[in-house]
């Protein structure tokens, strides 16, 4: 179903009189807190009350997300004698999730039929659109809709291709001079998750650019030999197209975009607050296929940036043990590793780092403590903080009440990413507005 239909349908349902079958004036009905738009990752909380005691009743949330896929989950639910069910206090008695969770009838979701086709620059859609409908016997007891922003009314987004820089920048409306966040996404390349990133950053008042590094027309095709300078250049670039507060420019980056944003941030004192989701301590090698050479992933002035060689991991052929992998190589090679080490001291500004404790990608949560111990060793005058989900995967770095399941080749427990992804977000934005 293409992506218009699907965002209109969710319209009807929330709108539409009583059909046939619709119970009017049934007890029961959906309460959504608060009842308007949130921006995605606010917190909602949905109750049920009105309902008849000891009696079944299946709540079901359709979600269409961003990108036009779309998600279902069912579950059940029986109310005591105060004929009320709170999600976070209430578990199904068959569905989807199996105890009370706030976020259940969102990570346990499904996805329904052939995703869409995303593209490595395609935009997203502004919004998520959420469908709840209670019904008791089969027939519909009540509907509504919940509406979850990625990019609020009245912010704007502007494409770059410019000097050889693919980006988007995300404004809020108003009015700046604002800070300004730059993003970049890990070794599928694009800006995907950039994109979504940037456009709830811009809901929430701040200039985001969503950078693209490779994987792209326009770039290298593969993370090998990237200059550090791109980077940069592309903070100089969104200051020239919008009024940007030169004293505050934060990087985030996921995985090898995390890694790419503690360097960058080693390298150029313009960059005031680092955060890193699923960060590495020290750089590994770039990512050439299909033989992948030792080759740089960075290079800086014109010289590649020294790197631990992991030939054997190829990111195309995920394994469950590919971060022990990774860790046998950190000691195999450890001189490498020594030389490889980022200098995270020599950076301008607060840190706060994210990890999750059964990554299978790489072992970021050692290597996060690593960057911490090293910043305690040395010194470090600036905040940071360390957080580590015990349960969680590799890649939880998506904003807002989002399907979590399957957890796929990234890893981690679903419920587990899905409170990785709220809590996380929750942090990084009390971290960005302390910093700001």
């Amino acid at each position: 179903m293409p992506i218009r239909w699907r965002f209109l349908l969710c319209a009807l349902i929330a709108i539409a009189p009583p059909a046939a079958g619709q119970v009017s004036g049934n007890r029961g009905r959906i309460v959504v807190t608060p009842r308007g738009p949130v921006i995605l990752g606010e917190e909602v909380t949905i109750r049920l009350d009105g309902l008849l005691p000891g009696i079944e009743y299946q709540l079901v949330a359709e979600t269409v997300n961003e990108w036009g896929a779309l998600f279902q989950s069912v579950n059940t639910f029986v109310a005591g004698t105060s004929g009320v069910i709170e999600l976070s206090q209430d578990a199904p008695v068959r569905g989807s999730y199996t105890r009370a969770d706030r976020l259940g009838i969102f990570w346990s979701a499904v996805r329904q039929g052939t995703p869409p086709s995303v593209g490595p620059t395609d935009a997203p859609a502004d919004s998520i659109q959420v469908s709840l409908v209670l019904r008791q016997e089969g027939r519909t007891v009540d509907s509504t809709r919940l509406v979850q922003w990625l990019l609020r009314p009245g912010a704007t987004v502007r494409e770059l291709r410019e000097g050889g820089i693919v980006g988007a920048l995300y404004q809020p409306a108003g009015a700046g001079p604002r800070p300004l966040v730059v993003l970049l996404g890990g070794s599928g390349g694009g800006m995907t998750w950039q994109r979504q990133a940037a456009a709830v950053l811009a809901s929430h008042g701040y200039l985001a650019l969503a950078l693209a590094y490779f994987g792209v027309p326009g770039l290298p095709p593969a993370l090998s030999d990237i200059p550090l300078e791109y980077f940069r250049e592309a903070i100089a670039l969104s200051k020239r197209h919008a009024d940007v507060d030169p004293t505050h420019v934060a990087m985030i980056g996921l995985s090898r975009g995390a890694e790419a944003a503690l360097l960058a941030a080693t390298k150029f004192p313009e960059i005031s607050a680092v955060v890193a989701f699923a960060p590495s301590h020290v750089v590994f090698m770039g990512q050439l296929p299909p033989r992948f050479p030792l080759q740089a992933a960075w290079t800086f002035g014109g010289n590649p940036v020294p790197y631990v060689p992991t030939r054997e991991i190829r990111p195309f052929r995920r394994t469950d043990n590919e971060a022990e992998r990774t860790l046998r190589y950190l000691v195999v090679n450890a001189e490498a590793a020594a030389a490889s080490v980022i200098p995270v001291e020599r950076i301008q500004g607060p840190i706060l780092l994210f990890s999750g404790g059964t990554d299978p990608i790489w072992p970021s949560g050692l290597m996060a403590e690593l960057i911490t111990e090293r910043l305690a060793a040395k010194g470090f005058k600036q905040p940071f903080q360390r957080f580590s989900y015990d349960s969680a995967g590799h890649a939880f770095a998506r904003p807002g009440y989002v399907s979590t399941t399957p957890a796929g080749f990234t890893g981690g427990d679903p419920r587990a990413n899905a409170y990785a992804q709220v809590e996380s977000w929750r942090r990084m934005l009390e971290f960005l507005a302390a910093w700001r």
